[in-house]
C-alpha cells in the first residue's frame, strides 16, 4: 500500500499516457520497502536516480538521503528545472534522449 502524503500540491498529479503518477506518493517509502531487506542503508549511499522526474525520492526522503550524494538523471528538461529549484545542491543531468512524449526533440 503507498503511503500518502501532501507533496507538491501546487504541481499537481502528472499523466503520463494512460498512467497517473500521483503527486503525493511517498516514492522513498515504496523504495525503502524493497530494498531496505537487501542493505537498511542503502539510503546513505550514491544515489543514481535514472528517471527522477522532479526528485521524488529525494524530496519524499524527508533528509535521509544527503543531495550532495544523489544524482537525478531525466529525459525531461523541465521536470529537471523544477527538481533544480527543490533541490539546488544535488546533482541533475539532462538525458536528451528521444521521447514521443517527453522529448520529442531529442537525440
Amino acid at each position: 500500500m503507498l503511503k500518502k502524503i501532501q507533496r507538491h500540491t501546487d504541481l499537481g498529479n502528472q499523466l503520463y499516457r494512460d498512467y497517473v503518477q500521483p503527486a503525493n506518493q511517498d516514492v522513498f517509502e515504496v523504495i525503502n520497502d524493497r530494498l531496505k531487506h537487501i542493505d537498511p542503508q542503502w539510503y546513505k549511499k550514491e544515489i543514481l536516480d535514472f528517471g527522477c522526474n522532479i526528485g521524488h525520492l529525494l524530496t519524499t526522503a524527508n533528509g535521509a538521503i544527503s543531495p550532495l550524494k544523489y544524482t537525478g538523471i531525466d529525459i525531461h528538461k523541465k521536470s529537471l528545472d523544477i527538481a533544480k529549484d527543490l533541490h539546488p545542491t544535488a546533482t541533475w543531468i539532462h538525458y536528451n534522449g528521444y521521447n514521443s512524449t517527453f522529448n520529442p526533440t531529442g537525440n
